[in-house]
């Protein structure tokens, strides 16, 4: 026998979890992505709209960039170096948003102590540093400057604490690295700057998608930029030196 239908609006039907689309973040300790996963808003207002949400950490972003490569990723933040690698190596990704720049938030530094005292100075030298992130750019750049090529040293790549291990150690003669890092070391450590980033290297934050996410979810895009910029407002923010903005500078 049928049982009546109750009179009234119908229900929409629940969509699965599985049925619904996937956003995938990645982050790092650079930029405003891990503060942004921290206030809420963003995700909430995503499954609000019926999408799924998964956040993953990297190390560097050469490791992100390998995320996008295989296909890991819809959204991430990378820096000046990443993107360039990433490009020159065919890597899927276009620029949705920027941070201001802050080339002063990265260097070449030595020990207080150490007899090094210029760029020049590293020739022959062990240079600590994390393959394709910022830090090897502003070193191909500064190496240029100074009339050397980047065959003259003896780069090390590792991950920022083992980065900092071997530094302190002195099992390197010099170290670049940029911040939340930087500051943490010339707080803790007794260093001198050989060479920053101004007139060398802009430093900014870039967020990359995944084209095809991109084309495919534009809701998320504006959503995301929308979300990115008012989270640099935070009061614990306003007194840093990076704004978010697009198109990136």
């Amino acid at each position: 026998m049928r049982l009546p239908q109750p009179n009234g609006p119908k229900s929409k039907p629940r969509v699965p979890a599985r049925a619904r689309p996937l956003v995938r973040f990645g982050y790092q300790r650079l930029g405003l992505l891990k503060l942004l996963r921290s206030k809420g808003t963003l995700e909430a207002e995503l499954l609000a709209r019926g999408y799924q949400v998964e956040w993953s950490h990297y190390p560097s972003g050469i490791r992100l960039v390998d995320a996008f490569r295989n296909g890991e990723l819809s959204i991430g933040v990378v820096g000046e170096g990443p993107p360039i690698f990433a490009q020159a190596s065919a890597v899927p990704i276009v620029y949705v948003a920027a941070e201001a720049p802050a080339p002063e938030g990265e260097a070449i530094v030595v020990l207080h102590d150490s007899p090094i005292r210029s760029v020049a100075g590293l020739k022959g030298k062990k240079v600590a540093l994390l393959r394709g992130s910022n830090a090897h750019y502003l070193l191909i750049r500064a190496l240029e400057e100074a009339g050397l090529s980047y065959g003259d040293v003896n780069a090390k790549f590792v991950f920022q604490d083992a980065a900092r291990a071997q530094f302190q150690h002195r099992d390197v003669d010099a170290w670049v690295t940029g911040d939340p890092t930087l500051a943490e070391v010339q707080q803790s450590l007794a260093v001198r700057v050989l060479r920053d980033g101004r007139g060398l290297a802009t430093n900014p934050a870039y967020y990359v998608a995944s084209p095809d996410f991109a084309t495919a979810h534009p809701d998320v895009i504006t959503l995301f930029r929308r979300e990115l910029s008012q989270v640099q407002r935070w009061p614990s923010i306003t007194s840093k030196r990076r704004r978010a903005h697009w198109p990136p500078r």
